[in-house]
């Protein structure tokens, strides 16, 4: 099953469940120490600190604020759903599920299934057509003597 028929058919029980326990508690990103930042390598940590503090003198004097690449790249990257979707397959295999709900996901997955076959039929029905009719290819057989 593709994860957005998971995530629509968790979306459909999220109502019907009954929590005692709350979420997981998602980590909070903290702001990265200088040991993090530099790496483990010893040789040259002198030198990187002063190559950070010059950017940021240069940024302070612009205005800029500097950003690590890790910190953005955890900015746009997008959420990880895993354990919200573990957390909610568990919940499910404790309580019954009504049958509307099945029949509807059911439902909402053959519609998909029918769209999927549709598009792929109409490409193969399209009839073959040449440019060339049949007095070309006899007069192509005469001129080059295919007897």
């Amino acid at each position: 099953m593709s994860s957005s028929l998971i995530r629509k058919g968790l979306e459909l029980f999220k109502d019907d469940l009954q929590l005692s326990d709350s979420k997981p508690n998602k980590q909070k990103s903290r702001p990265l120490s200088k040991e993090q930042i530099l790496g483990t390598c010893k040789q040259g940590q002198k030198n990187k600190l002063k190559r950070m503090k010059r950017k940021q003198m240069q940024a302070a004097a612009n205005n800029k604020v500097i950003k690590s690449a890790f910190e953005e790249h955890k900015k746009r990257a997008l959420p990880d759903y895993t354990k919200d979707n573990l957390y909610f397959i568990k919940m499910l295999e404790q309580n019954k599920i009504k049958s509307s709900k099945v029949d509807k996901i059911l439902e909402q997955h053959s519609r998909k299934q029918i769209r999927d076959t549709e598009g792929q039929t109409s490409a193969e029905t399209k009839p073959e057509s040449t440019v060339f009719d049949e007095s070309d290819f006899s007069k192509f057989e005469k001129e080059f003597n295919f007897t």
